[in-house]
Order: structure tokens, then C-alpha cells, then sequence
């Protein structure tokens, strides 16, 4: 009752509301678009040479380094209940999906869980949202599929803690659900998230996915930490 209250909310809102950058909350002068046009020209492209990632880390690429007006709009998604934000963030995925689509036909488009607990609490996973957003329009082979994976259990935040303890955070956290497992052998599958810092969490998602039998396993974010 809760996210349908939030959910009404939302939608009120950008129906009475003018347009405003999701970073700057300045007027929006073309529609639908997220950021103005002082706000883009601060976004910052994940360069090619970025932190290491943790051992057996999979492929992964990222659209924008962590930090700026991305990163604002990104943070109001996840903690101040702005699920508008969603679409047009997932949106900025969709261009390094279709990149990684070209040398990896893969099965599934897996979005990174979220603990039953922190899910009543936000009222929506956002890597979902941003699957969905940034999903091909296109025919592929790749279908988006969030029943593959299961969290375990909670964690902090991410950005409260230290390096060390986000890699010790996600240790035996992620499950491939037994009813999901004959989706899984020989498939081949990316996983999508928000932020990728020392790429722990995509690495214990993809550990969790191989020794379920899949194929390859590679991932995506919309943030990286450089």
C-alpha cells in the first residue's frame, strides 16, 4: 500500500510539476530529457583505464564514472523515492547494452537483487527499473529475467562503507533459486546494476550463476567508481 501511495504520488507530481533537471532541479526547456544542459556537459564517460576489480571479476562496462549530476540523479532514485528517475537513467544504459549485445549474444539481462527487506524499504529494486529502461527495443536474443538470483541477506550502503568492507559485504550473499536453475545451463547472461565500485557484487552474482551452470556471464552499470 505503501509504493502504490509513493507510486500515485509520483506520478501527480510530474503531471502538476514543470520539468526540472534531476541534478540541478533547474527548468527543463526540452521534453524528456533528464539533466539540463550545463548538467551534461559535467557527466564524465567511464574511461577505458579504471580501478582493478576484485579477482574473478567478469567483463564489465559502465557508462559514466561515479560522481556528478549522474550520480545526484542516481542517488535520489535509490533514497529519495524517485522512481521518475528511472526510465531516463536506464535509457543512458541502453547505448553500452546494445555495445556488448554486438560480441555477446546473451540470453538474459539479469538485474542485480535486492534483499527482501531493503526492497519493502524502498518500494522498488532500481536495477530493475533500470533493465527494463534500457532493454534493446530492437528483436534480440536477450530477455530480461529478475528471477534468476536471490540476495540472501541485507548489507549496509555501499557508500558508507570502506573498500574492504564492501568486499567482505557480499561473501555468500547471492543464491540462484533451485525453481531457476533449468534456465541457467549453457546460458549466457549480463548482469545490470547501478554502481560498480570494487566490482564484488557482480562477482559474487556471476560466481553464483556459474557454478548454476551458465555459459558466460559478463555485466553492466550505469556508474563506476575510478
Amino acid at each position: 500500500m505503501k509504493s502504490l501511495g509513493k507510486a500515485l504520488w509520483n506520478a501527480l507530481w510530474q503531471l502538476l510539476a514543470p520539468p526540472v533537471c534531476a541534478a540541478c532541479d533547474e527548468p527543463l526547456h526540452q521534453p524528456n530529457v533528464l539533466l539540463c544542459a550545463d548538467c551534461a556537459a559535467l557527466c564524465e564517460p567511464c574511461p577505458a583505464q579504471t580501478m582493478p576489480l576484485v579477482p574473478g571479476a567478469p567483463h564489465c562496462l559502465s557508462r559514466f564514472a561515479y560522481g556528478g549530476p549522474v550520480q545526484t540523479a542516481l542517488l535520489r532514485l535509490k533514497w529519495q523515492g524517485r522512481d521518475d528517475l528511472a526510465r531516463p537513467l536506464g535509457l543512458l544504459l541502453r547505448p553500452i547494452l546494445l555495445e556488448m549485445l554486438q560480441t555477446f549474444e546473451a540470453d538474459w539481462l539479469v538485474p542485480i537483487p535486492l534483499h527482501p527487506q531493503r526492497l519493502r524499504e524502498r518500494g522498488y529494486n532500481q536495477a530493475m527499473l533500470l533493465a527494463r529502461a534500457a532493454m534493446p527495443t530492437q528483436p534480440s536474443s536477450l530477455t530480461l529475467h529478475a528471477g534468476l538470483l536471490s540476495a540472501t541477506r541485507p548489507t549496509a550502503a555501499a557508500h558508507r562503507q570502506r573498500r574492504i568492507e564492501r568486499i567482505q559485504r557480499v561473501e555468500s550473499r547471492f543464491v540462484v533459486p533451485r525453481r531457476a536453475q533449468a534456465h541457467i545451463t549453457q546460458r549466457k547472461i549480463i548482469l545490470i546494476d547501478d554502481v560498480i565500485t570494487t566490482g564484488a557484487t557482480v562477482t559474487a552474482c556471476a560466481e553464483a550463476l556459474r557454478q548454476a551452470g551458465a555459459r558466460d556471464v559478463q555485466a553492466l552499470s550505469l556508474l563506476r567508481v575510478v
